[in-house]
């Protein structure tokens, strides 16, 4: 009861004490879980586990009111994007979050969370994080095999509408595993490829189905990134230069919870959202990119 207590002084509001709570129950969970997701989606896990989150985060973390974002056509938006969570690095990626007060969208996969009740509780957290767009990767991640999971596509279509009434998500946003696809309302790219009569039928039933313009790439043992902060800053600047996007002054950012498992790729990351807001770019949710 004694770090109840302390919480709801710093923490007045219903909605900020669930967040926090959430948070709580976070950190003791985490450095209960000792091992790595059994994961069956493709995705090789590193060789350690990441360090316990600090009690401290507990009071660092209240999560500032969300304000809508005022911008006009020169406005450089940037919708950074997070894939297949939840797993054991995700508590991670939503402290950086609150720390930095950017919104993002996290793209969730059922079987991680409905097979692992720690995913689970991860889950839980990134949905009362105000902060935080939790929205459909797919249920099964097409179990790591993409080509035949598009072949059936009327059961590939369904895998995804089935994660979402699975999981309880609320918005119709669907990025499917292992395909840059977008199929929007009045854009799309990639459809003819294998996949795309999937994200046709996901379209038609209302979906809207996010690729991305630009990946912040992963080594497959390790999951360590690719590229250095300073790298993939000078590549972000490089493409609103050149409109090298779907949408001019829109870059969909994709990064993976899997690349946060060590403090040097997780201070990566702050330093990327730092540089990147050093430099006038806005972030806003996947639910406001213009279509």
């Amino acid at each position: 009861m004694y770090t109840i207590n302390i919480i709801i002084m710093i923490f007045p509001s219903r909605r900020r004490l669930l967040f926090a709570i959430s948070l709580s129950l976070t950190f003791f969970s985490f450095i209960s879980c000792d091992d790595f997701p059994k994961n069956n989606n493709g995705v090789e896990n590193p060789v350690s586990v990441a360090p316990p989150l600090q009690r401290t985060a507990l009071i660092a973390l209240e999560p500032p009111p969300v304000r809508k974002i005022v911008r006009d056509s020169s406005t450089r938006v940037i919708y950074m994007t997070f894939d297949d969570g939840p797993l054991s690095p995700t508590p991670f990626l939503n402290q950086i979050v609150s720390e930095k007060q950017i919104r993002i969208a996290a793209f969730v996969v059922g079987q991680h969370a409905l097979t692992n009740p720690v995913f689970l509780r991860h889950l839980d957290d990134l949905k009362v994080n105000p902060l935080v767009e939790v929205v459909n990767h797919s249920y099964s991640h097409a179990n790591g095999h993409y080509k035949a999971f598009y072949s059936a596509p009327q059961r590939a279509a369904q895998d995804m509408i089935d994660n979402e009434s699975k999981l309880g998500l609320t918005k119709k946003i669907v990025r499917m595993p292992g395909r840059d696809i977008w199929a929007l309302n009045n854009k799309s790219f990639g459809v003819r490829e294998n996949g795309g009569s999937t994200a046709t039928i996901l379209r038609d039933s209302g979906y809207k189905i996010f690729g991305w313009d630009v990946e912040w790439e992963h080594y497959g043992k390790s999951a360590a990134p690719k590229k250095s902060p300073e790298a993939m800053v000078a590549l972000i600047d490089t493409l609103f230069a050149n409109g090298s996007m779907l949408t001019k002054n829109n870059l969909v950012f994709l990064g993976h919870d899997e690349m946060l498992y060590t403090e040097k790729a997780r201070n990566d990351l702050r330093m990327i959202i730092d540089a990147l807001k050093a430099k006038g770019y806005v972030f806003d949710f996947i639910s406001n990119y213009p279509d």
